[in-house]
């Protein structure tokens, strides 16, 4: 029985996206985004049909890990951690499903360090790594907006990646590689990988932002209604910090109407 991979509109947590750069070829890079996928809770009735045990290629393994104690299915005592699982998937279709409701498709995704765990009630739990190409739109907002948080996720038509043979295997490049790779680079490759450098690092600013965004309100919910002796030195310095800032921004805004009354006025 060989391993296979698929999931439908199974609820999970998309963990912190990861942005890297892959070769794709000599003279090409590619921006992957590597998202991790925990707590998928799938469906255990002890039969070769599970879908865990399609995911271990063993029609046996649910029966493996889970035991029927008088009608109440739970973990093996001896299953201590989760067991993971070497293959890797590629040309997998996700689709992810927000709490917002909307739904993004990706197509040529990957998938791997699968890891399986038995759950009490008839369930078994698969944590994975999807690794796919993001692009420049609503699509990216929505995953930065969305990280760890719950979805629904459905993967299908993977394939077990075939191993590259010992002639295929790309060897680290060396500094004196590059620099030959890059001097017999056209002046659009050089144009195209220097756009991709760039889109890399905004990718990585916006992401940066929007966590930094995210916890300076998380922080001053917590701090609304207390008073200065419940604040520590911190809390009081971050609070203080805000009300300036506000203070501020209404300023702007009482000039600019004090501005446009005034010239209202001269008319």
């Amino acid at each position: 029985m060989e391993p296979s991979f698929a999931i439908e509109e199974t609820i999970c947590k998309m963990g912190k996206i990861s942005i890297n750069l892959e070769k794709n070829g000599p003279n090409d890079e590619v921006i992957v985004f590597c998202i991790p996928i925990t707590g998928a809770l799938l469906p255990a009735a002890m039969a070769a049909e599970d879908p865990a045990n399609l995911i271990a290629g063993d029609p046996y393994f649910t029966r493996s890990i889970l035991n029927d104690n008088k009608g109440f299915v739970e973990p093996m005592k001896w299953l201590r951690a989760p067991i993971s699982f070497p293959e890797k998937y590629e040309g997998a279709r996700v689709s992810i499903k927000f709490p917002s409701d909307e739904v993004v498709d990706f197509e040529g995704s990957r998938v791997g360090d699968i890891e399986l765990s038995g759950v009490p009630g008839s369930l078994t739990r698969v944590d994975f790594q999807i690794q796919i190409k993001p692009e420049l739109d609503r699509v990216n907002l929505l995953l930065q907006e969305y990280q760890d948080h719950k979805i629904r996720i459905t993967v299908l038509d993977a394939k077990i990646a075939r191993k590259k043979t010992k002639g295929q295997q790309q060897l680290p490049l060396t500094q004196s590689t590059e620099e030959k790779e890059l001097s017999r680079s056209t002046p659009e490759e050089l144009a195209a990988a220097e756009q991709r450098s760039e889109l890399s690092d905004e990718l990585d600013r916006q992401f940066r932002e929007a966590d930094a965004n995210r916890q300076y309100d998380e922080a001053a919910r917590g701090l609304e209604g207390k008073s200065r002796a419940d604040m520590t030195d911190e809390q009081w310095e971050e609070f203080t910090d805000r009300e300036h800032a506000e203070n501020i921004d209404g300023e702007s805004d009482g000039t600019d109407d004090s501005q446009d009354d005034g010239a209202g006025d001269e008319e």
